[in-house]
């Protein structure tokens, strides 16, 4: 079982200019260091001075091994994938990245088969980060960020 004194210390987040991942960070993440990258762009004094990274579009067919290399270049223990294109590519990755001794905390490919999405989750809705599969009623649900609703549904929350 996962305790929060074993949980990673150094979390890249991407969608990092996003008020989701601001709240994710702010409220969420027990980590030491928290990285934002995104692929918008980012204004210049952040790249130098906060810490903040830019990154490729997921739609570039290179997107997965250049999040991959920007997680090993910075010592990232954890990618906390924020955007729903690049959760939805990062399903099949999980070992790829585990090969590195990093954690992708998003469902698999598996597991997404049985998700259901909350795009821009509201600021006033409480929401939860699952740090490893469990299952609810009906279906296993992967390592992300989710919201409940009144029946016990989890919906995996993206940014966009």
């Amino acid at each position: 079982m996962e305790t929060k004194s074993n949980r990673p210390k150094k979390i890249l987040l991407t969608c990092g200019t996003s008020a989701l991942a601001q709240r994710v960070a702010r409220r969420l993440l027990p980590a030491e260091e928290v990285r934002y990258a995104a692929a918008e762009p980012i204004p210049e004094v952040l790249l130098k001075t906060g810490p903040y990274d830019q990154i490729s579009d997921s739609a570039r067919p290179a997107f997965i091994h250049e999040l991959l290399k920007l997680a090993l270049d910075r010592g990232m223990e954890m990618v906390f994938p924020l955007g729903k294109n690049e959760i939805s590519l990062l399903g099949d990755a999980h070992t790829l990245f585990s090969e590195y001794g990093i954690q992708l905390l998003s469902p698999n490919r598996t597991q997404l088969a049985f998700q259901q999405w909350m795009h821009q989750p509201p600021a006033g809705l409480e929401l939860q980060v699952i740090w490893q599969e469990t299952t609810n009623e009906s279906a296993p649900v992967g390592p992300g960020l989710y919201t409940m609703s009144d029946d016990g549904t989890y919906y995996l929350c993206s940014a966009d």
